[in-house]
């Protein structure tokens, strides 16, 4: 029992009569507060047949007769046999788990009898429960033959159930087997999520879903296999999807096949409609590395982490665009971010608060952005959600920042998924000699084996065999820091490794720009075989930084303009003919192009005035190519926020890489309407290019 209201109780038993303002300003809480804990206290005096303390026009009157009753009321408080009273919030979780994972009518009186309260202390909770459930447009009906139950959308349901759990739970209560954590809610969901379903889907996850996001994050995982029983629940008790409509452009993957269908056999499903097969594919596609993204949302995402990033950079003075694997993190939260999103399912946080009081210049400027998308692209995003991305931009920093000798080899072990793991990396690599090696999540711990590693930092109480070890915080503090101090001073013998001073990547920049200046062809083949020089000794260099930019690919004969087309799908045949021509992309691509606007709508149209049409590498892309084509009278797509279109770009893109430079440049324009006016306006195309690059452009370009 909280400690709150065990204090409370003392000072009510003294007492006659007592204003709720005054209580709640001397307890420093809301008088609604003191309100519901008083309600808390009256269910455990009923359930002892004790009187109750009545609250009446703003006053507490107590009604006990005695020193005799009053030693009982604080006894009935302070007992043992108590502690495992719910609360408020814990009720509802059980109300919910009452009415939805029942396959018989369920009553509100013997859930009553169940959680020992009073009738009006019921009636509160069913208010309260209609409450919670009211924004998502779901109603809590009951009647004398079917009892109590929720009503709505099946998704809706699913989502806010799961979303309850995730936040109420802790993942080891139901994982850790030799958990003495005990209540009547948690002793529900031990029975109602068995521990050997919940260790067969997170066997499944991990065996199928391997070096995905679902292994390097827990908290990933633990929702998608709690979502993952709820569905198998909810179809084995007949509550199906009924439609299809949110979830027809959703394809199945090998691993969502496998998964699926491993689930079925597991757990002997009859499914007979595909909505539900479609459903566990976008649940495992919001929270799994998507490759295989539908077109719309690969573009989406590209826009948006680089815009994001260009944010960053302009808010924090940091050239995050430099940091190695920043964008590859943020571009695949991004379209994970967005499949979660249409479907209303959110990824839950736990570490939200920390990352906003330890890094709030960095989760102020995510938001700035983020909260832009909501104009753009109707995205709302949660405060979850931005302390993910915020995590990544904090690790980025101190990747930047960082410079030092390093002294230790060590490993990060972190459950809290790998870019928190990433975090603390960079945490200690900025406050110590360090040098971390690698970012292991619990599952991976056995690679250690195989390592050179001194030290292990872990966010987990696991043994680390053979290695000395330390846990911190994911987030950690000045105390954590001076532990880690004294860890590593314990362990100085061990110091033995000192990093280079250079930079593999400047340092492979300026051998390409020295061979350009001695006029020696830089072509594709020879960049390849510098990369591998470098790797074999030991040089990694961050080829997004080598990546092309797009005044070094475009070339006058890929640039046209003042173009006269009737409609959308002839803008984007002319826009391509220079890469055909060329040999950039066959006559199939464009066919791809224009069916990809057919299928998915006016995507392309990214900006105002400004398209960027594109297909799939597979459907008919050579090698990386785009071409610049204006119109001489505008036409529409169907974008109301951005038509018409002045100016089409078509890219050829041969992986999610190297046209980045090409997109940041492209990004750049859609935030300079000027420019976009002025250059649709041009009818040289030297004028144009040095309008469009801010430059004197050398003549004779073809």
């Amino acid at each position: 029992m909280r400690e709150r209201l065990k204090n409370l109780l003392s000072v009510l038993v003294n007492i006659d009569s007592d204003p709720i303002d005054v209580l709640a300003t001397q307890f420093k809480v809301t008088p609604r507060t003191i309100r519901n804990e008083v309600r808390e206290i009256n269910d455990l005096l009923a359930s002892n047949q004790l009187p109750l303390f009545q609250v009446k026009k703003g006053m507490i009157n107590n009604q006990l007769l005695g020193d005799q009753q009053r030693e009982q009321a604080l006894q009935v408080i302070l007992s043992d046999r108590n502690q495992n009273y719910l609360n408020p919030q814990q009720r509802l979780l059980y109300l919910l788990l009452s009415f939805l994972i029942s396959k018989e009518p369920v009553f509100i009186i013997d859930v009553q009898e169940q959680l020992i309260i009073s009738k009006s202390t019921m009636d509160s909770d069913m208010r309260d429960l209609r409450a919670l459930l009211k924004p998502y447009n779901l109603e809590l009906t009951t009647d004398l033959k079917n009892g109590a139950h929720v009503a709505g959308n099946e998704r809706t349901i699913r989502m806010v159930f799961c979303d309850l759990i995730i936040r109420q739970i802790n993942r080891n209560t139901l994982f850790d087997k030799t958990s003495i954590e005990s209540n009547d809610l948690i002793d529900r969901l031990r029975t109602d999520f068995p521990y050997q379903n919940l260790q067969l889907i997170d066997r499944k996850i991990k065996c199928i879903f391997e070096k995905g996001n679902l292994i390097a994050n827990d908290n990933y995982r633990y929702q998608a296999i709690m979502l993952t029983l709820i569905w198998i629940i909810r179809i084995k008790n007949g509550h199906f999807i009924e439609d299809e409509l949110s979830a027809e452009n959703i394809e199945l993957n090998s691993r969502q096949s496998q998964y699926i269908n491993t689930l079925i056999a597991n757990f002997s499903l009859v499914i007979d409609n595909t909505a539900e097969i479609k459903y566990m594919a976008f649940i495992m596609a919001s929270f799994d590395k998507n490759e295989d993204m539908a077109l719309d949302n690969w573009m989406k995402s590209q826009v948006i982490s680089i815009s994001l990033i260009e944010s960053m950079e302009k808010s924090l003075k940091l050239p995050f665009s430099k940091s190695e694997n920043l964008f590859e993190e943020v571009y695949y939260h991004i379209s994970s971010l967005l499949i979660r999103y249409e479907q209303d399912l959110n990824a839950f946080n736990p570490l939200k608060n920390t990352i906003k009081q330890s890094y709030p210049e960095i989760f102020t400027a995510v938001c700035e952005y983020t909260n832009s998308l909501e104009n753009q692209y109707d995205l709302v995003l949660s405060d979850d959600e931005n302390g993910y991305l915020a995590m990544y931009f904090s690790a980025a920093q101190v990747e930047i920042s960082k410079q030092r000798n390093v002294k230790y080899r060590i490993a990060i072990v972190c459950n809290y998924g790998m870019a928190t793991g990433k975090l603390l990396a960079a945490k200690l690599e900025e406050y110590f000699a360090v040098e971390v090696m690698t970012v292991l999540s619990i599952v991976e711990v056995n690679i250690l084996k195989k390592l050179r590693i001194d030290l292990v930092f872990k966010t987990v109480d696991i043994d680390i065999e053979g290695i000395p070890s330390m846990q911190l915080s994911p987030i950690p503090t000045e105390k954590d820091f001076e532990k880690a101090n004294a860890f590593l001073l314990k362990y100085a013998d061990l110091s033995r490794y000192k990093s280079a001073s250079v930079d593999p990547t400047k340092l492979f920049n300026e051998v390409l720009v020295q061979l350009k200046n001695s006029e020696i062809a830089v072509s594709k083949n020879l960049v390849s075989q510098l990369q591998q020089i470098f790797y074999e000794n030991h040089l990694n260099i961050n080829e997004r930084e080598v990546q092309p930019m797009l005044k070094d690919i475009i070339t006058n004969n890929q640039i046209q303009l003042n173009q006269d087309v009737k409609n959308w799908q002839e803008a984007i045949e002319v826009s391509a003919q220079p890469l055909v021509k060329q040999g950039f992309i066959t006559t199939k691509y464009i066919d791809a192009m224009i069916n990809s606007v057919k299928e998915f709508g006016p995507y392309i149209v990214i900006g105002p005035s400004i398209a960027l049409a594109h297909a799939r590498p597979e459907d008919g892309a050579n090698k990386l190519g785009v071409s610049i084509t204006t119109l001489k009278k505008p036409v529409n797509f169907g974008n109301p926020e951005n038509d018409p279109v002045d100016i089409i770009f078509c890219l050829s893109a041969v992986d999610n890489y190297s046209h980045l430079n090409v997109m940041k440049a492209i990004v750049q324009l859609i935030n300079n309407q000027d420019k976009v006016h002025e250059l649709s306006k041009q009818v040289d195309v030297q004028q144009f290019k040095e309008l469009l690059f801010d430059t004197e452009i050398e003549e004779g370009e073809d």
